[in-house]
């Protein structure tokens, strides 16, 4: 498969998930579920990306592993876009909502999203502050220069861009 193939797939793919939902949403929850291997409805449930979202998209707690999983993803609808490190910079600092019980409290009270704060509840996050917190980065993208070098200087941080989903 080509790369110009893999991207209209994703696409189709991604589609079936935007009913109701920003692009970026839906792509989140196709990679959650292809690569995360959640079942349909726990990726729908680990999604929180809109207006306000304090920069983070979707949330997963693997309570067995005693991992918290933030994630970002960036969907371009054009094939061939270069992703660069100023998104992931911003998402890295979003981790500072979820150091600790206080911080946490605090983004329950801020002006965060409802689904944001709904999800933090229901994940019990603030009970989780001593798991280990790993942000995801998401993009059909490519990492341009500037991005690989932050990803590379950048502990804690997984991220998948295009040339990792093909």
């Amino acid at each position: 498969m080509e790369l110009n193939e893999f991207y209209n797939r994703t696409r189709e793919e991604v589609a079936e998930f935007s009913v109701g939902r920003s692009e970026s949403a839906a792509f989140l929850i196709w990679f959650l579920e292809n690569f995360f291997r959640l079942e349909t409805q726990d990726a729908i449930d680990s999604v929180c990306d809109q207006t306000n979202d304090k920069g983070i998209d979707g949330i997963y707690v693997d309570d067995e592993e005693e991992i918290v999983c933030l994630f970002q993803s960036k969907f371009s609808p054009n094939n061939n876009q270069n992703q660069g490190d100023n998104d992931i910079r911003n998402f890295i600092g979003a981790r500072q909502w979820f150091e600790n019980e206080e911080s946490v409290n605090s983004l329950l009270s801020s002006t965060a999203s409802k689904d944001l704060k709904s999800l933090v509840e229901r994940s019990k996050i603030s009970e989780k502050t001593q798991y280990r917190l790993v942000s995801v980065f998401v993009t059909n993208k490519s990492f341009n220069s500037h991005a690989k070098e932050y990803i590379d200087v950048t502990e804690d941080l997984e991220t998948y861009d295009c040339n990792d989903l093909f």
